[in-house]
């Protein structure tokens, strides 16, 4: 299968299963999907990487192999595809217990700790994917996410408070994640309470609701 002859069948828009019946058929799928994110100048591109996500979840074994090869996609200027990359990735940690995601981890934590919001958000999702498989590493994430309150993040260049409250929510939805493998930190529920008030009433619900779960402690 050629790179154009790939284009041309992507064009018409198979399902998942056709993909995954292509890959049965044609083992160098992921490749040519790849690169294609990496040279095409139209929309196509963001078409495979969402291919690329969803395999990620269902066959990661398929993934795995190309994992440096969207590692570095994750400084891709382009913020879609660096975001599907990075959630690419995260989908992958269960597969190898994280080993080759630790390789990129001071680069993934310095992504978490930008001022774009969904970036950051995308960032954080790898890093406490990992807290299963690297316990000793949720102190330093779950400090990590606590500082999200005191950053700010931007929109269009502007500073945005419902991007920040947005991300309070997500940090309050990794505090969910967090909880199922390990036990919740008092840090935890003094972050949560101390957004029960946000402007955004969905985070707000949120917060009152991680409270009301873990108030115990």
């Amino acid at each position: 299968m050629t790179r154009q002859t790939l284009i041309d069948w992507l064009r018409l828009k198979p399902d998942l299963n056709a993909v995954i019946a292509k890959r049965t058929v044609e083992p160098d799928l992921i490749s040519l999907l790849l690169d294609i994110i990496e040279s095409d100048s139209g929309t196509i591109k963001f078409q495979c990487d969402k291919i690329l996500q969803e395999l990620s979840l269902i066959h990661p074994e398929w993934i795995t192999p190309e994992f440096d090869r969207i590692a570095s996609h994750s400084a891709s200027p382009n913020h879609f595809i660096q975001w599907g990359a990075l959630i690419t990735l995260s989908n992958l940690i269960a597969f190898d217990g994280g080993k080759k995601f630790m390789r990129i981890y001071p680069e993934v934590l310095k992504l978490a700790e930008c001022d774009s919001m969904i970036t950051a958000a995308n960032a954080s999702k790898g890093l406490v994917a990992l807290i299963p498989f690297h316990p000793e590493l949720k102190e330093d994430i779950v400090r990590h996410l606590i500082r999200s309150e005191k950053r700010l993040y931007r929109d269009k260049g502007e500073v945005s408070p419902e991007c920040h409250a947005i991300m309070i929510g997500h940090v309050l939805d990794f505090f969910d994640q967090i909880a199922v493998s390990s036990p919740v930190s008092r840090d935890m529920i003094d972050f949560a309470q101390r957004h029960t008030e946000n402007p955004r009433k969905k985070t707000a619900r949120k917060a009152k609701a991680f409270v009301d779960r873990h108030k115990t402690l």
